[in-house]
């Protein structure tokens, strides 16, 4: 009995003694298996929901011209852009003022022999070399081409209006020039001329029109677009012609940033502009009455009536002709648009073909370039005495009254302008003149203006680069 208890006893020994062992051992950790990566789904792209409208405006892949609305113009953003597209959505300034480097104006005027000369610019005067400060008189040529814009006349102007732009960069971004005066306005401060205000203000509204026709009247007819497509291609390679030539001086300050403070004003007091306005239209209708009556041609008719000859068809039958058939295509559908009942459809369309005969007779002056064709083409059977002396009468009160304008008031308020500038603190001014009235703002100029301001005279070759 003894024996067993001992026994047991020792049982329960060794059972406490293992216990207290294992529990002295340090356990190791549980393992737990990581939390599976969970990769969320891809969220559905949203689905755009297109009118009927939409979809037929989107059909047509209409480019990436400056006509085509920005929502839906195709290509990938490479495409050089334009002088229209620049007039309609002004980018990035890139023209910035830095130090003159010319110290006088006999620096000045030598550099425009050294860089420019062999491009047609010549300094045909140098008054005051030493000054710092001093005033450039330029010719203002190239002439208007608003009759011979089209005609291989244009493409030399188009030329020269690239070299005048070059040459007022130049100016203003190496030579300290900081003010630019221009005729044909009296605004104390502007950048655009009123051309070039007119066009982009007219091409704004076709921007606008046309998309209100894309995207409203597209389903209506399917000839619509087509048609109003056929026409803004044929007017954007004119346009971009035109605009290049219309005011050289304006697309140059466009790029300059605000920073330089480069001020462009107008030459003219509102009387000149008005009377300038009077004497122009007076004198052209005197001219149109002359050439309609069969009156002999002058012999700058006589140059115009050979560049028509001999190019005046091919403009007539490639661009004159083909707009006037879109037109007439669209004016056939806004008929039937209106009598079946879609009044403000057909409101819309005409609004859009009343634009593009704005800019076809306001700003291209189409309707004034195939009138004066067929004046040039009027047998000139001479008119009668009675009538060759009233019409040379009028022309010569005319071209008096003009003269004296030219000579005399413009050139005293174009000077008195430049003199305020310079006395308001400019430096360095270049004023655009026509070579007729230069003789007398440079007699005056140099009058008026202080001890201390030069005068550099820079006329173009007529006849072009010399080699």
């Amino acid at each position: 009995m003894i024996m067993r208890a001992l026994r047991i006893g020792r049982v329960v020994l060794l059972v406490a003694l293992v216990g207290s062992v294992v529990g002295c051992v340090r356990k190791a950790p549980v393992k737990v298996a990581p939390a599976p990566v969970v990769v969320p789904e891809p969220e559905p792209e949203p689905v755009v929901m297109m009118s009927s409208a939409e979809r037929e405006a989107r059909s047509y892949q209409l480019g990436d011209h400056w006509w085509v609305p920005q929502r839906i113009r195709e290509g990938s953003g490479e495409r050089a852009l334009k002088r229209l597209d620049g007039l309609i959505d002004a980018g990035e300034s890139s023209l910035v003022a830095a130090s003159p480097k010319s110290s006088t104006a006999k620096d000045f005027a030598e550099h425009i022999r050294h860089v420019w000369g062999e491009k047609g610019f010549v300094v045909e005067a140098l008054r005051r070399p030493d000054a710092a400060r001093f005033v450039v008189v330029l010719d203002s040529y190239p002439p208007e081409t608003e009759l011979t814009w089209w005609t291989s006349e244009g493409d030399r102007v188009l030329e020269m209006s690239g070299q005048t732009e070059g040459f007022l960069r130049d100016l203003i971004g190496r030579h300290g020039v900081d003010c630019v005066g221009t005729h044909g306005t009296s605004a104390q401060k502007l950048k655009h001329s009123d051309k070039l205000d007119l066009l982009r203000d007219r091409l704004e509204r076709l921007t606008s029109l046309f998309e209100d026709v894309l995207f409203e009247l597209a389903v209506e007819d399917g000839r619509i677009i087509p048609a109003a497509r056929i026409l803004l291609e044929m007017i954007d390679p004119h346009l971009e012609r035109h605009v290049s030539t219309l005011d050289p001086v304006g697309h140059v300050l466009q790029d300059i940033a605000q920073s330089s403070r480069v001020v462009r004003y107008g030459l003219d007091s509102p009387e000149i502009v008005k009377n300038r306005r009077e004497l122009v239209s007076e004198r052209w209708l005197l001219r149109s009455e002359w050439l309609l009556r069969g009156g002999v041609l002058s012999a700058e008719e006589e140059e115009r009536f050979k560049l028509f000859n001999a190019e005046f068809e091919d403009f007539r039958d490639g661009f004159v002709l083909p707009v006037e058939e879109s037109l007439a295509e669209l004016r056939r559908i806004k008929i039937r648009l209106r009598r079946d009942g879609a009044t403000s459809e057909a409101r819309l369309l005409g609004a859009f073909t009343g634009q593009i005969r704005l800019v076809l007779d306001q700003v291209l002056e189409v309707a004034k370039v195939v009138n004066y064709e067929e004046q040039l083409r009027v047998p000139r059977r001479g008119l009668t005495k009675k009538e060759r002396r009233r019409i040379k009468t009028a022309l010569s009160g005319v071209s008096a009254s003009y003269q004296r304008l030219v000579n005399a008031e413009l050139a005293a308020a174009a000077v008195d302008r430049t003199v305020t500038r310079l006395a308001e603190g400019a430096n360095r001014c270049v004023v655009f003149l026509d070579p007729a009235n230069g003789k007398g703002v440079v007699r005056r100029m140099m009058k008026e203006s202080g001890d201390d301001v030069g005068l550099v005279v820079v006329g173009r070759n007529r006849d072009g680069p010399q080699p």
